[in-house]
């Protein structure tokens, strides 16, 4: 199964807040291309490719690229007395495994949840890269898994979306600042980071993400692209359902690290 667009500018869109919709890179093209494989039939698996296609006359020296999701899990039964109201989006989580540089939402229990069966946070749903630009590994290419909260945030100032409205404040996000360029702050050691939310919620250790109804973005390190060319990159979504929290994730990783191990046989 398999669905392709193209995104292009031929006239930017005005517009009042997102100042990025009045200065694209016009000649910048880029291709979608979504598909399935038949080898991963009864998984919960799509491979989303982007084709970056240089129309320009110049060479782009440092294009960043990131791949941004706002990934809502929900009850998951028709039956709404099973989760009650406390396992729905707004108590996502995100998450990042760094050896597998995989990005993740979940949702973790808490004491309020003693009517929540386990199943109600069995749900899991994370990307990676597996194609990429520059040479070597795509996981080796990860230049930041980048703190994007709801609306404006308190608790992270400078990392809400709408903090993000000007084309210079996109390029802070991509190379995992704030919008005003400061860095994340991992609070578990004090030390700035590139990479947010790396801790264990099975084990409850490390930098742990706060409830909320959050987003992801996973950004790669920057490569050139000449005129006429056109570079590829490949993501690879999963989305689990289990029994409970540590199964879900534990089947999610281990899928990751099945399709990481076999890249090659699923960039199309």
């Amino acid at each position: 199964m398999m669905a392709w667009g193209l995104f292009t500018v031929t006239n930017p869109t005005p517009s009042d807040y997102w100042d990025a919709l009045n200065n694209p890179i016009m000649g910048l093209d880029i291709g979608q291309t979504i598909y399935m494989y038949e080898a991963l039939t009864g998984q919960n698996v799509l491979f989303v490719r982007f084709d970056v296609i240089n129309n320009t006359n110049e060479t782009i020296s440092d294009l960043h690229v990131g791949f941004h999701t706002d990934t809502d899990l929900a009850i998951r039964f028709s039956d709404s007395n099973h989760c009650n109201s406390r396992a729905d989006a707004g108590t996502n989580r995100t998450g990042y495994d760094e050896a597998l540089a995989l990005s993740y939402t979940y949702s973790m229990p808490d004491p309020a949840d003693v009517n929540n069966p386990a199943d109600c946070h069995g749900a899991a749903s994370g990307f990676m890269f597996i194609d990429a630009p520059l040479p070597g590994d795509a996981s080796d290419q990860v230049l930041a898994h980048t703190i994007i909260k709801k609306n404006l945030d308190r608790e992270y100032p400078g990392f809400g979306e709408l903090d993000y409205t000007e084309t210079r404040h996109f390029g802070m996000a991509l190379k995992g600042l704030s919008s005003m360029g400061t860095p994340m702050i991992d609070p578990t050691t004090g030390l700035e980071t590139k990479y947010a939310f790396t801790g264990d919620p099975i084990t409850g250790t490390g930098w742990l993400d706060s409830p909320k109804d959050n987003r992801s973005l996973l950004s790669l390190k920057p490569f050139r692209i000449m005129p006429g060319e056109t570079k590829s990159i490949t993501v690879a979504w999963i989305i689990v359902a289990e029994a409970n929290l540590e199964a879900g994730l534990s089947k999610l990783k281990s899928l990751a690290a099945s399709i990481q191990n076999s890249a090659n046989m699923f960039i199309n």
